[in-house]
């Protein structure tokens, strides 16, 4: 054995069992840069992320050019949250959010896309290997 190389720890990698058992819901905390307002917001677990995703797309397969417009307000309805963990907003509530400071929904959606796991890559992608966007809902 090499004494000069460092010693780093085995990796101990997890069961099936381990890596099949959910961690349960994050959370983060921020406060908005214009309305000074404290909020926060939660995870989403891997159906909910794809049920996102797949509110982008129409019924013929391409990209829905209303769900578009619309998905940065989505995304931070399904992940605002109140102090007890349950959605601050309802579905209903999305055509509202365009009311309000454009860098404070920014500064929300950014947050949940880091939060979520969501990459701009992934969203990028997305929209390059749809083909079109249709204005079919």
């Amino acid at each position: 054995m090499d004494t000069n190389t460092p010693q780093t720890p085995e990796l101990v990698f997890a069961s099936r069992d381990e890596f099949l058992t959910p961690t349960g819901r994050r959370y983060l905390g921020f406060t908005l840069p214009v309305s000074g307002r404290n909020v926060r917001i939660r995870s989403l677990f891997e159906n909910e992320k794809e049920a996102y995703e797949s509110k982008m797309l129409s019924h013929k397969g391409g990209l829905s050019l209303a769900a578009l417009k619309e998905a940065r307000r989505r995304l931070v309805q399904i992940t605002l949250v109140n102090p007890a963990g349950d959605l601050l907003l309802a579905e209903s509530d999305i055509s509202k959010l365009s009311a309000l400071d454009g860098a404070d929904i920014a500064c929300c959606y950014e947050n949940a896309m880091t939060h979520c796991g969501f990459k701009q890559e992934e969203i990028e992608g997305l929209l390059k290997n749809s083909g079109s966007v249709r204005a079919d809902a």
